[in-house]
């Protein structure tokens, strides 16, 4: 039998995605003349913990606007997955993925519902995903000290590497930078 350290990184995402990846998908803005279950969703998961990019105390008008807002700044990106939240599957994760046509940059967020395992599969599924998307040149994490246990998983599934630390990069904390290539071709 192999040890965990013997097994490629391949076959550590076989067996992560035997039942399956998880599904990336746009959020949903608008469904007819009002606002889709997506922004519902969001809403929900805002009042049980709020989301710091829309910021704390919003009622749930201000809210939909706030994610209008960004909409044209990001895309904005659902992960589903199966979760005992959902009958099947459903938002397990939300994105915004900010980029300047080449370097994409995110900004994620964990619904409360998300189990651990959830995490680490949406997060390699998406990462892998990166590596071969003709639309990003390269992506860029910037984590915190407590996302580095599950930013170092997904090294181990060969979908991230580690690129350095800013001391003192971020108000909370030194500033951990990840990146993977994406499959975009760089202009000589």
């Amino acid at each position: 039998m192999l040890s965990k350290s013997q097994i490629s990184p391949k076959d550590k995402r076989a067996r992560l995605f035997k039942q399956g990846k998880p599904f990336i998908r746009p959020v949903q803005i608008y469904n007819g003349a009002g606002y889709s279950k997506d922004i519902g969703i969001l809403w929900t998961a805002y009042k049980r913990h709020p989301i710091s990019i829309f910021g704390p105390g919003l009622d749930q008008q201000a809210f939909a606007e706030k994610v209008e807002t960004l909409s044209q700044k990001a895309d904005l990106l659902f992960v589903d997955d199966e979760n005992k939240g959902y009958e099947d599957r459903g938002p397990i994760m939300f994105m915004a993925l900010y980029s300047d046509g080449w370097k994409a940059e995110p900004y994620t967020e964990f619904f409360p519902w998300t189990t651990p395992k959830n995490k680490l599969r949406a997060s390699v599924s998406f990462l892998h995903w990166v590596r071969y998307s003709k639309e990003i040149g390269v992506f860029v994490v910037h984590a915190l000290k407590k996302d580095i246990p599950l930013l170092n998983k997904c090294k181990d599934y060969g979908v991230l590497f580690y690129s350095g630390k800013i001391i003192g990069g971020n108000p909370d904390g030194n500033e951990y930078i990840f990146s993977v290539r994406g499959g975009k071709d760089a202009k000589s």
